[in-house]
């Protein structure tokens, strides 16, 4: 019994070893990979080829610095496409010109790490129904070439992820967009020169940590029906609007609720800091960000339930602080120990009083047009 049992393992070891056995060449294209793989050279890929697909669980297709490229024609398909795997890393090289440049699908655990995906015709990374992924350290950006919803990462169904100092940088739409999804975590990331930074849809439960949201277009990270948001420490600088939480009221079941934005920082937006305009929205806090030199207005709330503590707006072209509630719904801001400083409208301008519940502490001082409209004392 005792020599029975050794030879099982040693075959099972065997076995694993084989299905792991490292393989340093370039495959061919259209090929599935079983084993582990380093590239030795770059791989161009037509479409009547397609790209690569991996067959088995556990390995690591390394491309060693190499670029793995298609023809960017419409038939094209994934360049890497992972589907019912786990525990499958793609690492260290480019993929350019395929429909998507990396695909992963059904998919638990495994890594994206050290990749340029840059210029393919929908999306560089599309995850979909993925679990427990980790994305770090890629560039992905010039995406969405022939997709005008194209970006830079599409998460739809997807779980437990870790985005962790990538770079989402001028793609067509989104540099990220993720629907129907939970649990994920961006840390250290920059969202640059998209339309939109990040755009998120019926999601829960996410962290937004020490990021940058530059120079897009639209706004920095929008918000559409989204649930336990922490939005945190992050930097906002030159956006149409930094944050936005906006769900037509016309969607049935899609509301914003228990999201947290704090000490953020917030410049030179071409429209507005942060717009709250979710007609179900509660439950969201606003506290200890600094927001200046807006076009318009620095907070400009137009919500359902949110409380604004500590917060400072500074030298914005509207007000510092605008409430002004539609009267379809019943609204409600809750402002205490706030500053605004010379902005050039009011310090809190507030339309409709019996929108604002007053905690007291909050501070204007130098504003153009005034300090305080009704509603407020400051």
């Amino acid at each position: 019994m005792f020599k029975f049992t050794i030879a099982l393992v040693v075959l099972g070891c065997t076995l694993t070893a084989m299905t792991r056995a490292a393989k340093a060449v370039t495959p061919a294209c259209g090929s599935t990979l079983t084993v582990n793989t380093t590239f030795t050279s770059d791989l161009f890929c037509p479409a009547v080829a397609g790209g690569l697909r991996v067959g088995a669980d556990g390995i690591t297709i390394d491309l060693a610095g190499f670029v793995l490229s298609g023809d960017s024609s419409a038939l094209i398909g994934p360049g890497i496409f992972v589907v019912e795997r786990t525990d499958v890393d793609i690492i260290n090289g480019k993929v350019t010109g395929f429909t998507d440049g990396v695909g992963y699908e059904q998919t638990t655990r495994g890594s994206v790490h050290n990749m340029w995906l840059y210029e393919n015709n929908r999306f560089g990374l599309n995850l979909s129904e993925a679990e427990a992924l980790t994305v770090t350290q890629n560039t992905v950006n010039l995406n969405g070439i022939a997709d005008p919803a194209g970006g830079g990462m599409l998460a739809a169904l997807s779980h437990s992820t870790r985005v962790l100092g990538n770079h989402f940088d001028d793609n067509e739409t989104s540099g990220v967009w993720i629907q129907i999804s939970t649990d994920m975590n961006f840390w250290d990331n920059t969202f640059i020169n998209n339309d939109l930074g990040a755009r998120l849809e019926d999601v829960q439960r996410f962290e937004w940590v020490n990021n940058r949201f530059e120079d897009n277009g639209d706004v920095g990270l929008r918000l559409d029906g989204a649930r336990n948001q922490a939005v945190l420490r992050n930097r906002f600088a030159r956006n149409g609007v930094g944050i936005s939480v906006i769900v037509p009221w016309f969607v049935p079941g899609l509301h914003s609720s228990s999201n947290f934005f704090s000490d953020n920082k917030f410049t030179d937006h071409s429209f507005v800091a942060i717009w709250l305009k979710d007609p179900r929205s509660t439950h969201i806090i606003i506290s200890d960000n600094k927001v200046g030199r807006s076009n318009s207005h620095g907070f400009f709330h137009h919500a359902g339930a949110a409380t604004y503590h500590n917060n400072l707006a500074r030298r914005n072209d509207g007000s510092g602080f605008f409430v002004s509630p539609s009267t379809s719904f019943v609204y409600r801001a809750t402002m205490a120990d706030n500053r605004s400083e010379r902005n050039a409208a009011w310090g809190f301008e507030i339309v409709a009083p019996s929108a604002v519940t007053d905690r007291g502490g909050n501070v204007a001082r130098n504003n153009l047009m005034g300090d305080c409209t009704a509603g407020i004392a400051c």
